[in-house]
């Protein structure tokens, strides 16, 4: 589960990130914004600091790969999904070319 996501400049790739800022569970952080305005998709981010500072111990990086391929298979799947929805014949199921002659 996502509680936190700091994003670094404005995003223009992707669907998911104005959608994952925007979520009212998430707190969301846009680091140096770069243009005249702030990158805030759905008026929802916390903060808008120029730079930041990572203190601490790092993760273990098995760990840390483990909960991105978590995310990386999540969003995997779900294009799989989308593309097989689109890619769906517009026939009725059971429709074979001889049961159309």
């Amino acid at each position: 589960r996502v509680d936190r996501v700091i994003v670094f400049g404005h995003p223009t790739l992707t669907r998911e990130v104005p959608l994952l800022v925007g979520r009212e569970d998430v707190e969301a952080i846009v680091v140096g914004s770069t243009g005249g305005e702030d990158y805030d998709p759905r008026h929802h981010v916390t903060a808008h600091p120029a730079a930041v500072r990572v203190v601490g111990e790092p993760e273990d990086p098995a760990e840390a790969r483990r909960w991105t391929g978590t995310w990386v298979q999540a969003s995997r799947a779900i294009l799989d999904e989308a593309t097989a929805a689109e890619a769906a014949p517009l026939l009725p199921s059971g429709t074979t070319p001889a049961e159309r002659r």
